[in-house]
């Protein structure tokens, strides 16, 4: 079987959750031995993109990055696309987001990370995102969906669009720390580790409840650490002190960081996943999150979640702070048990792979 994968956000969009996503799914494939099998389409060349190593990839040497704009996202998607997976010859196209040219041909297979867009306000594009969305399910053979309250939300907009998915949890590629190697890297990066600190990891989406977050740490005697993107650090600095903003971490720095504080703070309002969630957990690093999101799901009832009122928030971290170390030490091993089994790349990877098979097979 030969695939086609829209891969441009690896090179044009190499920090987002979409690139972090396919990364892990190639890494499962590497090591399920089934690289041969892919094809990665791509705008322009991707000199040297370690992400893309190893695998075929077809260029529309167009060299214009489709996020750029939106005229330039469609014509990627609807135009350019459909041309490459002609010409690869491939037997499935798999698009990696709710992204789904209308004309390729054969099977295809979608994946729908969340429909949080839907019920934000302060969403901007969020008319051209449920387009996306409504052309995506139309046209797509099989979909993904990455947690069970995705699939939720799916049944809620299209209850017959869940009849083809398949829950898929996400990967992570990170490995858990020792405390000294956590240590070591801080200590590079020469961030002070001698004070218990909490973290937040976030941007100023009011989806991501940036004030409680903020509110909540107020409340508590330890230090809060924000950690946001690029464009976020000023804002962040006014809030939480410029002292304890972190802009743009590694992977390396950002799981040393986890592996090191004492809770992450989680209270997003809406999450289709969670990364931060997953990877504080490969870390042993327990999470305080909302009830009945997906970030609540991926923690299985390890950890007590809150309700959205700043004094749930408040209580159930001073539950988790309130432990013996004993008691710190079997939940970071139960964490990262968890992590562990659910998000390997390579049960993503073959799981995923099994989807395209069932496609291939529902056209015959």
């Amino acid at each position: 079987m030969r695939v086609a994968i829209d891969a441009h956000r690896l090179v044009y969009e190499p920090h987002t959750s979409g690139a972090t996503y396919l990364t892990a799914l190639l890494e499962g494939w590497r090591e399920l031995g089934l690289v041969d099998h892919f094809v990665l389409l791509l705008p322009g060349e991707a000199p040297g993109s370690p992400a893309v190593e190893g695998f075929e990839t077809v260029s529309a040497d167009s060299g214009s990055d489709p996020s750029s704009s939106l005229r330039r996202q469609l014509f990627w998607n609807q135009v350019l696309l459909p041309r490459l997976v002609r010409r690869t010859g491939a037997d499935v196209f798999f698009s990696p987001f709710h992204l789904t040219p209308i004309a390729v041909r054969g099977p295809v297979v979608t994946t729908i990370h969340d429909l949080c867009f839907l019920n934000d306000p302060a969403g901007r594009g969020r008319l051209v995102h449920r387009l996306y969305l409504e052309s995506a399910l139309r046209r797509a053979t099989r979909t993904i969906v990455v947690s069970a309250f995705t699939r939720e939300q799916l049944a809620s907009f299209r209850p017959r669009a869940v009849e083809s998915s398949r829950c898929i949890y996400n990967a992570v590629t990170s490995k858990t720390l020792s405390d000294q190697e956590a240590d070591r890297v801080l200590e590079a990066a020469r961030f002070e580790t001698g004070e218990p600190f909490i973290v937040w990891i976030g941007s100023f989406s009011p989806r991501k409840n940036p004030r409680l977050a903020k509110s909540v740490g107020d409340h508590l005697p330890l230090r809060t650490v924000a950690v946001v993107p690029h464009g976020h650090a000023d804002r962040a600095g006014e809030w939480f002190g410029a002292e304890n903003v972190l802009v743009g971490l590694t992977p390396a720095h950002r799981d040393a960081l986890l592996r090191k504080a004492r809770l992450l703070l989680a209270p997003s309002a809406c999450e289709g996943f969670g990364y931060p969630v997953a990877e504080s957990m490969r870390q042993g690093c327990p999470v305080v999150t909302l009830h009945g999101g997906a970030t609540a799901e991926l923690l299985g009832g390890l950890v007590p979640s809150a309700d959205t009122s700043e004094r749930s928030m408040i209580e159930t971290c001073e539950q988790v702070l309130g432990s013996t170390a004993e008691q710190r030490d079997d939940l970071a091993r139960s964490l990262i048990a968890r992590s562990n089994d659910l998000f390997s790349p390579r049960r993503m990877a073959s799981d995923t792979y099994a989807v395209f098979e069932d496609a291939t097979r529902s056209r015959r």
